[in-house]
């Protein structure tokens, strides 16, 4: 833990493309890999991906958990301005990342194998090292 935070302090041009414990990572692919059933991946207009299981058909309306936008459709048909999801590559952002303070959820919640905990420590001391 204190070798990064001493690379941070020496020379943090080295880990500028390195992967940092606590920093936002694309949560898309974990998601893909825990659904295990039969559909297709979309996307409402806002960009923002769902599932719909099963054939993949859009048989039910439903909001955006994200933004509040109608996904999803009737008779197969999805509501316009939603997308088939072709994504396929892993979206998380080397370095260290900057959270804005209206970005942070007020109840910690653990990354990966870390604790809600750990994150916080860690995140703290990620922070004060920059």
């Amino acid at each position: 833990l204190f070798l990064p935070i001493a690379l941070i302090y020496e020379n943090p041009q080295t880990l500028k493309d390195r992967l940092f414990p606590t920093m936002m990572d694309d949560h898309f692919n974990s998601a893909k890999a825990a659904i295990k059933e039969t559909g297709k991946w979309y996307q409402c207009p806002n960009g923002h991906p769902y599932f719909i299981g099963d054939c993949g058909g859009a048989q039910v309306e439903f909001t955006c958990t994200d933004c509040g936008t109608r996904v999803g459709g009737k008779n197969y048909k999805l509501v316009s301005q939603n997308v088939l999801l072709e994504k396929t590559e892993d979206d998380t952002r080397a370095g260290y990342l900057l959270i804005k303070a209206n970005d942070v959820k007020n109840v910690p919640s653990g990354e990966r194998s870390l604790s809600p905990a750990s994150v916080r420590i860690i995140r703290v001391l990620l922070d004060i090292s920059f």
